[in-house]
């Protein structure tokens, strides 16, 4: 796959062969508990973010998170409230999103 020029990933017979250091990975979030009334700065630190708040996208539980700052292994985004919008318990869920790259991993791998 080519996007802008450059090769994200390689399709040869059927496989499929990804460039790691082209992907954005996840390696920790800080704090990993807010408020529901919003207002958190949460910190996910990684590799191969983007340096635009603009170009990432991030939502937790459901919820946008505005992002106020981004660098290549860093973004910050502050909480929105869920009061008005969540009611009893949910399972967690998480959308990080970087225009151009696509999804985030926040997954570990074997």
């Amino acid at each position: 796959m080519i996007l802008d020029n450059v090769v994200f990933a390689n399709i040869t017979d059927g496989a499929v062969t990804y460039k790691d250091s082209l992907t954005p990975v996840l390696t920790t979030i800080s704090p990993r508990f807010g408020s529901v009334t919003g207002g958190t700065p949460v910190t996910f630190t990684g590799t191969n973010f983007d340096d635009s708040a603009e170009n990432v996208r991030i939502e937790i539980d459901g919820v946008s998170c505005f992002v106020a700052s981004a660098t290549y292994t860093s973004v910050t985004c502050i909480t929105d409230s869920i009061t008005d919008r969540k009611t009893g318990l949910s399972e967690p869920s998480l959308y990080f999103y970087i225009a151009q790259k696509g999804k985030v991993n926040n997954t570990k791998g074997d």
